[in-house]
C-alpha cells in the first residue's frame, strides 16, 4: 500500500511545498466565481497541509485520502477534524457538499479515462446543486517533464532519500527509496507511485460527459488561460443540475 511506511516522513519529503501559495490560490478562485465554502471537501488531503490553512480560515473542511496513514499523520496536527479513508471512484459520503477540491496532482493517480470518469460522476454526486469541483492535474507535456529529473538524492535530518523516475506510454513512475537513520542503523523504505498525465482536452470530455459545466482551465497558480504547452492545470467546474 502507498503512502503508508512514509507516511510519518511525508511532511519532511514536502518541507519546500509553499502549502499557504496553494490554498490562497484555491481560495482566489472560490472567490472570483463567488463559490459557497459553507461545506467542503479535500479529495487527497493527504497529511492535511493544504486544509488547515483553511480550518484557520473557520472553514468546515473534511479530509478524505485513500491512505488511512496518511490521515492518521493529519489528525495529530487537527484537533476538531472529520477523516474519511476511501476510494476517490466510490467515495464514502452523502450530497450535502458546497465545493469539492483537490490539490497536488492527487487524480493523476487514477490510471485510466474509466476512472477518471468514476471519480467525476462520484464528485458529482456528493455536490449540492450549483456546487464547485476545482483541482490541479498534471498534462502529458507536465509528466514529461517531471520524467526529465531522472535521478536525485536529498538528505535531511536523519534521513536520506533517491527519487529515480521513469516516463513509459505517459505513465510516470517515481521508485522512492529512504534511509532513515535509527541509532547507528538505517531502516530502509521503497515504495512505488505512478501517474497518468491527461491532456485538457480529455480531462474536459470527461467532466462534460459526468455533468460538470468546464467554467476554466487555469495555468497553475495564475489566471491565465491554460495552453497546449501547459505543464499544470486548475481545472474549475461547477455542477449542472439536470
Amino acid at each position: 500500500m502507498i503512502y503508508k511506511d512514509i507516511a510519518p516522513y511525508y511532511d519532511m519529503l514536502m518541507k519546500d511545498i509553499d502549502y499557504e501559495l496553494w490554498t490562497s490560490y484555491l481560495m482566489d478562485i472560490t472567490e472570483i466565481y463567488s463559490v459557497s465554502v459553507e461545506k467542503v471537501l479535500d479529495l487527497g488531503a493527504g497529511t492535511g497541509n493544504s486544509s488547515i490553512p483553511l480550518i484557520k480560515r473557520n472553514l468546515n473542511v473534511i479530509f478524505l485520502d485513500r491512505s488511512y496513514y496518511m490521515l492518521m499523520e493529519a489528525k495529530k496536527k487537527v484537533n476538531n477534524g472529520f477523516f474519511v479513508a476511501g476510494d476517490f471512484k466510490n467515495i464514502p459520503l452523502k450530497t450535502d457538499f458546497t465545493l469539492v477540491y483537490s490539490l497536488f496532482d492527487s487524480l493523476n493517480y487514477l490510471m485510466t479515462e474509466e476512472d477518471l470518469g468514476r471519480c467525476f460522476r462520484d464528485v458529482w454526486r456528493i455536490l449540492l446543486p450549483d456546487g464547485f469541483f476545482i483541482f490541479d492535474m498534471n498534462t502529458v507535456k507536465g509528466v514529461r517533464m517531471i520524467a526529465t529529473e531522472g535521478e536525485r538524492v536529498e538528505e535531511l535530518d536523519n534521513l536520506y532519500s533517491i527519487w529515480r523516475y521513469h516516463l513509459k506510454d505517459d505513465i510516470i513512475t517515481l521508485y522512492l527509496t529512504l534511509f532513515i537513520k535509527k541509532g547507528k542503523e538505517y531502516i530502509r523504505i521503497d515504495e512505488i507511485h505512478q501517474e497518468r498525465g491527461y491532456d485538457i482536452e480529455i480531462v474536459n470530455g470527461i467532466l462534460k460527459e459526468s455533468g460538470f459545466e468546464v467554467i476554466a482551465n487555469y495555468e497553475c497558480f495564475k489566471m491565465e488561460r491554460a495552453n497546449k504547452n501547459s505543464k499544470r492545470v486548475m481545472f474549475v467546474c461547477k455542477k449542472k443540475n439536470f
